[in-house]
């Protein structure tokens, strides 16, 4: 079988080795024994970007219940073609690699994990519990089949035979949110801790931008700096939120990079 090489982007290099994607149980990414994969299976350059901007994300802050979540957003301050992004996403997706969640802060703001990852943890989390079996067939029948952030009554009840009482099993058990009148939001459960730690980040972080002179500040002296608000996320997944969501705006000099607040 014809095999092809290819590269992943530059800007992942130097941050993530080959040994630190095999120590997280992806070496199917690059093959057990070092040997290229088709083109066809190697990561796309969002699907790196992903892997990239997950291993940021703080897992023992949350005493590894949840799972390493990227702000779809967030991909943007690592890719430049946004249109791109998104049409690779989508196929992550279509793919059944990815779930994106609706976090409900801010406008549009959206979560992306890799399917794998939510599914370990969801299982762990409803082992044993009487609502493990509808939680089960829920990631199978519905999360693996979701094509978008949320499902309706309708879809639940008469396309997948599910009860009134399995669907308030899953709003308890955080898998799923009241949207409107008939629907819901997919849920990551135990969500709620990340957002008030993001929302508390994002303040602190945009905080020390303005109070820097001319409302400036060197990302690398930003990274540096102890907060005890924002350093929880850590400053490097932090930066990448701003950065993306357009609220901060990163400019190349020859001291590094330069970040300062936007629309100021």
């Amino acid at each position: 079988m014809s095999r092809k090489r290819t590269t992943l982007p530059d800007a992942f290099r130097a941050k993530r080795s080959r040994p630190a994607v095999e120590s997280r149980g992806d070496a199917e990414l690059w093959g057990a024994d070092g040997a290229d994969l088709p083109i066809d299976e190697v990561p796309n350059d969002t699907e790196a970007a992903l892997r990239y901007l997950a291993d940021l994300f703080p897992r023992k802050l949350f005493e590894d219940r949840l799972p390493p979540i990227v702000l779809q957003h967030q991909l943007y301050s690592v890719l430049s073609d946004r249109t791109a992004a998104d049409r690779q996403l989508n196929e992550l997706r279509e793919h059944g690699k990815v779930c994106v969640f609706a976090l409900g802060v801010g406008e549009q703001t959206s979560a992306v994990v890799f399917r794998a990852d939510f599914e370990e943890r969801v299982r762990a989390t409803v082992r044993g519990r009487p609502w493990e079996a509808v939680a089960v067939r829920f990631l199978d029948e519905v999360v693996g089949a979701a094509q978008g952030p949320a499902v309706s009554r309708a879809r639940l009840l008469h396309d997948l035979s599910f009860r009134d009482a399995d669907i308030t099993r899953l709003v308890n058990a955080g898998l799923l949110t009241v949207r409107d009148v008939g629907s819901w939001w997919l849920s990551i459960p135990g969500i709620g801790k990340f957002i008030k730690h993001l929302t508390r980040g994002r303040k602190a972080v945009l905080a020390a931008i303005r109070k820097s002179r001319c409302g400036e500040l060197l990302q690398a002296e930003l990274e540096a700096r102890t907060m005890r608000t924002a350093g929880q996320l850590g400053l490097p997944y932090l930066v990448h939120d701003a950065v993306g969501a357009q609220a901060v705006k990163r400019i190349v000099t020859t001291t590094g990079a330069l970040l300062r607040v936007e629309n100021e």
